[in-house]
């Protein structure tokens, strides 16, 4: 059944999302998405002013699945400003998708982030829009300690053939901590070698 949207009832579908709740929590999101003509301003004006760092990062959740100039504005904005590292971890994974590679900069900046969540999908945004701009960036990452984020500096540097990416995918294959790292590793070399560019 269609619901039939009333601006009343934002806040009260906002608070619902990232609920324990699936259902409610699906609902609300399905609902502030379906009715984003009339839900998209109000959700971008509270991401910006509201004081608290849940509300924003809700407000983020609901303009994630809205395709919208202004809603990807917004979520940049929201990864390069806001303070709370819960808000830019939650505005880089809406930006998953993105396809302009003006923001290239925006993201090799994010690449110094604190948030390990920031920094792993930045690695993996500027590898899928394939800018050169990024390599320097991307080639410092592959020494960070935060092994997921070497792992996927070096496949997004494999496009390239960057020598230091494999070398770094050969030391992550022989030598990660976490198993998991190995056998990505090990799996994004086999790639390499038969021509498998990411």
């Amino acid at each position: 059944m269609r619901y039939t949207y009333d601006p009343a009832d934002l806040q009260e579908l906002l608070s619902r999302v990232g609920s324990s709740d699936d259902d409610a929590h699906y609902h609300a999101l399905s609902v502030l998405q379906e009715h984003a003509e009339q839900t998209r301003g109000p959700l971008i004006a509270l991401l910006k002013e509201s004081p608290s760092e849940f509300q924003r990062s809700r407000c983020v959740t609901a303009l994630t699945g809205m395709d919208h100039p202004e809603v990807e504005k917004a979520l940049l904005h929201a990864l390069q400003h806001d303070s709370s590292s819960i808000v830019r971890d939650v505005a880089v994974t809406g930006l998953r998708g993105i396809e302009d590679k003006e923001t290239v900069p925006i993201f090799i900046d994010a690449l110094s982030d604190r948030s390990e969540i920031v920094r792993r999908w930045c690695a993996d945004i500027l590898g899928r829009l394939g800018d050169e701009r990024a390599v320097p960036r991307l080639k410092e990452a592959l020494q960070h300690k935060d092994e997921w984020l070497a792992f996927r500096a070096a496949e997004s540097l494999r496009q390239w053939n960057v020598p230091e990416a494999r070398t770094t995918l050969e030391h992550l294959r022989d030598e990660a901590l976490e198993s998991s790292v190995r056998t990505c590793a090990k799996q994004a070399l086999w790639e390499w070698d038969h021509g498998k560019v990411k």
